[in-house]
């Protein structure tokens, strides 16, 4: 909020890039947290992605975060669910050489991801993105009691 003004914005934008991160994690685990374990595997799967998925785009859209790489995690258990669901195996080796080679093939995207996601929670370029560099006159001293 101070947009690198005052001595807030020093110490409580690694705070709040960190808790971005933390609600990251965390929107994959709660939804699964919250569905009970003897729920049918046909219905708790999907109510467990429609759960991460809306808490993921509340944090995207709280946070100004890219919608691409926040959500490629998302996709990547999607696709991992859908290797696992497969009729094609004919044992179970088979099936899990399916998943570790599906796993090979996701961890470059993932690795993007991570990056991206990292790139624009910097909270070091989050100061220069601020708001007082969107305005071009300077803010009112109304504007600037929260710092």
């Amino acid at each position: 909020m101070c947009g690198g003004r005052g001595s807030c914005a020093d110490g409580t934008l690694p705070l709040v890039c960190l808790m971005r991160f933390v609600a990251l994690i965390v929107s994959f685990i709660l939804p699964a947290m919250l569905i009970p374990r003897t729920v049918h595997p046909l219905m708790g799967w999907p109510l467990e992605l429609l759960g991460s998925m809306s808490l993921l785009f509340v944090i995207i859209s709280m946070s100004n975060l890219p919608v691409l790489p926040v959500l490629t995690p998302w996709f990547g258990i999607v696709g991992a669910l859908l290797v696992m669901a497969l009729p094609v195996y004919r044992n179970g080796i088979l099936r899990a050489l399916a998943i570790g080679s599906y796993a090979f093939a996701v961890s470059p995207f993932l690795w993007w991801a991570f990056k991206e996601i990292l790139r624009s929670m910097s909270w070091k370029e989050t100061i220069y993105r601020g708001w007082t560099t969107v305005r071009s006159e300077s803010p009112s001293s109304q504007t600037t009691k929260m710092c």
